[in-house]
This record gives structure tokens, sequence and C-alpha cells, in this order.
């Protein structure tokens, strides 16, 4: 292979670590003189010399190479300050950092990066403040970064001006999606109008945004667009799959859009907006077999339906596991063995959720539920309390539930 820098720094550790400190040195002296020219190679030499804690030899080099390469001031001055900090020079290393954001040789999109990490380290954000931002605003005043950079600083410090400084960001360039996310963030807690007309535009310059696609999607729901907010839930999903990390999102994508198919499909009783909705909980758990909350609302369809019992007991089981305590997911699962049968078992589970929740007479289902267990399990008197109080909770009570609390009796076990 010859002399490469992956071999020659493995080389040299070893070496350093068997004691053999010479030969280390020798190593990295010979893959400095295989390109004399390159500057990073020497800067790689310093770096390696640094590592066996020679840190004031290390910085030598790293002068030299200062001297030898003035191009690559970008690369040695922040080795340098990294020098300076690992030795307790931090207020020389902060001075670097800034003579290279002042610097107008240095790129942008470096001095950002450089601000943000040197304003958010522990050892020199003591020597950042507010007005290094307001100075690299002064100095790219035409950068959507240097509003962005300066607002999260401010964001930071819980300091509202940072939301005017956005909104700046997002003139010059609307497809600082960072910027738009931040401001939805922020008006969607304060301010309903301005947050629906930022998310117009946020949308119109980034219709490919995972986030964005989500708030919008969320505004179609809440003005009753189901089928433009299904459609927007699945272009995000897509979205997300393409990035690595990401299937816990994608999962949360896919049981919302179960959950909007299936209460469609109780409405209708379309058995194809069913079949969707199963499909769509399918995909949510091959991306996380674990969300649980697609694992409660299957299961809890799944027995409505009286279909796969066996599976949605497995499901609601993990949920339970998960939180022992839900009266949701109590409630779930004792419905499943109500419906496999499995009575006296089922009324266990629906009195530890009666005992969890806080106001059980708020809960018009699981009052509900508690007297149609309770009536198969025999107990016909308890039962009609029970189903007097979840009509008197229920915003819009079904026929049967009228009709049970008012005879006291169930028809068959699905009423």
């Amino acid at each position: 292979m010859g002399i490469t820098e992956e071999v020659s720094t493995s080389k040299f550790h070893l070496l350093t670590a068997l004691g053999e400190k010479k030969k280390a040195m020798a190593v990295a002296d010979s893959l400095v003189a295989s390109d004399p020219t390159s500057a990073h190679l020497q800067l790689v030499r310093a770096e390696l010399v640094s590592s066996t804690g020679d840190k004031k030899k290390a910085e030598k080099l790293v002068k030299e190479v200062q001297k030898k390469f003035p191009e690559e001031r970008l690369l040695t001055y922040r080795q340098l300050a990294i020098l300076y900090v690992e030795q307790g020079k931090n207020a020389q290393a902060a001075d670097l950092l800034k003579e290279l954001i002042a610097s107008p040789k240095v790129d942008f999109a470096s001095k950002q990066a450089l601000l943000m990490g040197a304003a958010g380290d522990s050892a020199l954000g003591r020597y950042f403040g507010e007005d290094d931002f307001k100075a690299l605003l002064k100095a790219s005043p035409g950068e959507a970064g240097a509003y962005l950079c300066y607002a999260e600083y401010l964001m930071g410090k819980r300091d509202t001006r940072a939301f005017s400084l956005l909104e700046q960001a997002v003139d010059i360039d609307p497809g600082s999606d960072g910027a738009w996310l931040a401001l939805l963030d922020y008006y969607q807690k304060t301010d309903t109008v301005k947050f629906n007309s930022s998310l117009e535009k946020a949308y119109g310059s980034n219709p490919d945004n995972a986030m964005i696609l989500f708030y919008k999607a969320g505004q179609d729901m809440n003005r009753g667009r189901k089928k433009e907010a299904v459609e927007k839930w699945t272009r995000a999903a897509e979205v997300l799959k393409q990035k690595t990390g990401e299937n816990v999102r994608v999962s949360m994508l896919y049981g919302q859009i179960g959950d909007v198919h299936m209460l469609e499909a109780e409405q209708t009783h379309d058995p194809g907006t069913e079949a969707l909705a199963f499909a769509a909980y399918d995909t949510a758990l091959v991306y996380d077999s674990h969300n649980i909350g697609v694992l409660n609302n299957y299961a809890y369809y799944l027995a409505e339906k009286g279909v796969e019992l066996e599976r949605a007991e497995r499901m609601s089981g993990i949920t339970v596991q998960a939180d022992p305590s839900s009266p949701t997911f109590l409630d779930t699962y004792a419905w499943i063995y109500y419906k496999m049968g499995r009575i006296s078992t089922a009324r266990l589970y629906i009195e530890q959720a009666i005992s969890n929740i806080k106001d059980a007479n708020s809960d018009a289902t699981l009052m509900e539920h508690y007297g149609d267990i309770l009536y198969a399990d025999g107990d016909t008197k308890e039962a009609a309390v029970q189903w007097k109080n979840a009509l008197k909770a229920a915003k819009q009570p079904s026929e049967a539930l009228k009709r049970k609390a008012e005879t006291g009796e169930m028809q068959n076990k699905g009423n």
C-alpha cells in the first residue's frame, strides 16, 4: 500500500503503546516526508505528538506549519486553539478563534461553526457573548445563517428577540427550514394567526421538509381535511425513510394515519377504509415494533372487531408491561379478555383501570366496558349503575348504551 495516513497513524499508536517513542516519531516523520507539500499531513504529525501528551512540542509543530503554509490559516489556528484549551490556555484559544471569525479570508459557514462551537463550549463559552454574534451579523448582513446563528444564541438565553431575527432569516432565505421550524414552534404556542400564515409560507418554500409537512397535516386535520392530512403524513414518512435513525418518527406517522382511517371506518362502516387502517398500523410496527400507542390502538380495534384476539392480547400485553398503571392500556387489556370470554381476568384488569383513573365518572367508555364485564360476570345490579354513569358522561352516547342504561340488560355480548 505504501505510506498512508491510516496505516501510519495505527503504527504510531502501536509503537507508542509499546514504549518505542523514537520509532513512533520516525513513522510520523516518514508520513510527512511522503508529501512535504501537504499541510494536512504535517498537522497529522502534530496531532499524533499531542496524543502522546507532549502538548508543547505539538504546539511548536503547528506554529511551524503556520509559517510554512499561511494559506491554511483555518486549519492551523483551529488545531492550535484545541492545543491551547488542552493546556488550560482558554483565553489564548478564544483570541485565536475570534481572529478567525473576524478574518475576511475565512468562509461564512466556517465562521458560523466556529462561533457556535466556541459559545457552547464549557471552557470557551465565557469568552464569547452577544457582541460576538452581533459582530458576525454586521460583517455578513446578507447571510441568513448570521441571523439564525444569533437567534439560536438568544433562544438559549430565552430571549424572545430571537424570533424577529428568525423572521429576517426566512426573508433572506425562504428555504431556511431550520429558521421556519423554530418560528413555527414558537408561534404555535403564542400566536395562532402568525402560526397559520407562517406555515403557509414555510410549506410553499419547503414542501418536502418532514416537520413542515407534519405541521401542515395537523393544520389540515384541524380544518377537517383528513384526506389532505393523510397525504402529507405519508409524504413526510417517505422523506424520513430516506434518512437513518428516523424509524421511530416514521412509525409515529403511520400510527396517526391508521388512527384517522380507523375513526373514519367506525363512522362509515367501510371495510376498505378499515383495511387501510390496519395496513397503516402494520407498517408502523414494521418501523417500531414497540410503538406503544399503535400497539394499544391496534389491539383495541382488533378486539372491537372480534378478530385476531390472541394477537391483540400479545400487543396489549406489551403496553401494560410498559406502563402497568395506565387506565387506557388496562382498559384495552380487559376488553380483549372480555371478547375472549375470559371474564374473571377481564374484571381483574378493568378494576385496576378504574382504581388508577383520577375521575372514573368522566370516562364514559371505561365505565361502559366495566358495566359490560360486570354483567357478563353475573353482577347485573352494579352493571346497571355503571351503564347509567357512562350515559351521563358520554357526549354522544350510542343507542346500545342508551338501551343498556334504560333496561339494565344486554341483548348480547357485543351490545
